[in-house]
């Protein structure tokens, strides 16, 4: 099986510690919900921010590259949900 391929896009800063989080991707103040380049926005916590992405989860820090979640997370993930 051939690896997912990540979302083209880069997280550049991250509030987290508010009713609100948000998140800057590429210039963009986006939340919770928001769709990025086909990427939804699922999290956004001290951990990074979570996308759902081609039916795959990817996480990322700031100035980092999204990561794919590993299928056992994603499933604690999504009984979260």
């Amino acid at each position: 099986q051939a690896a997912a391929a990540a979302p083209d896009f880069s997280v550049q800063g991250m509030v987290w510690e508010s009713q609100l989080p948000q998140a800057i991707i590429d210039g963009q103040v986006v939340k919770i919900g928001d769709t990025v380049k086909e990427a939804k926005i699922i999290q956004i916590d001290k951990d990074g921010v979570l996308v759902s992405f081609q039916g795959r989860l990817f996480i990322s820090t700031p100035g980092g590259t999204f990561q794919s979640v590993p299928p056992q997370k994603e499933q604690m993930q999504k009984q979260g949900e």
